[in-house]
């Protein structure tokens, strides 16, 4: 959802947060919307007065997402959960909130690791936007999808839909400007 967009739907009296990240100045506000793949109506789950970074569906709570907040050079990443309705909202703290396992590929090279509910499968992306399915039982990797743009606005950040037979990312691949990002859906292969 783009700043302007996000700013009509804001509450009165919220201040719009301004910090540097990088060496880059990210300001708010920003928002996450939602689509409904079959009829394509959409909606707004949460608006926000700070810059977000990455979005992820939490695999032990069906209908909870995660927002990493992009916050200043040095310090600390702030994480917030949001339920898929936009109720919710709350920072998290890790050390006796939410135990979350983002980065469990290890030294596979992989990152925005996500878990199926079951526990059974992960998926990861490299930095050149391929997609992975790791099966924690056998530790063997499969590559899923490969050809995404690294000029892309965003990592292709693959999370699984509640049942775990399907991988959501977001792709530049069919951008016609190489940055622009659409919402694509892997099927994920049958046992």
């Amino acid at each position: 959802m783009s700043k302007e967009e996000a700013a009509k739907h804001l509450s009165g009296g919220e201040v719009v947060k301004t910090d540097t990240v990088n060496g880059k100045m990210k300001t708010g506000p920003s928002g996450i919307g939602r689509v409904n793949i079959k009829t394509r109506e959409t909606g707004i789950v949460v608006v926000v007065p700070f810059a977000t970074g990455d979005l992820y569906s939490n695999p032990r709570m069906p209908g909870e997402l995660f927002i990493s907040a992009e916050t200043g050079e040095g310090a600390p990443q702030k994480t917030w959960a949001v339920r898929s309705d936009g109720s919710g909202l709350r920072p998290l703290n890790y050390s006796n909130e939410v135990e979350l396992n983002i980065q469990v590929a290890g030294e596979s090279g992989l990152h925005h690791i996500s878990r199926s509910a079951d526990g059974r499968w992960e998926a990861g992306d490299d930095p050149t936007g391929n997609i992975y399915l790791i099966d924690r039982n056998s530790n063997e990797m499969l590559l899923l999808s490969a050809g995404h743009k690294t000029t892309s606005a965003g990592h292709t950040n693959p999370s699984f839909s509640p049942d775990g037979k399907r991988i959501v990312i977001q792709s530049a691949m069919l951008s016609g400007n190489n940055r622009s990002t659409d919402i694509c859906i892997i099927p994920l292969p049958e046992e």
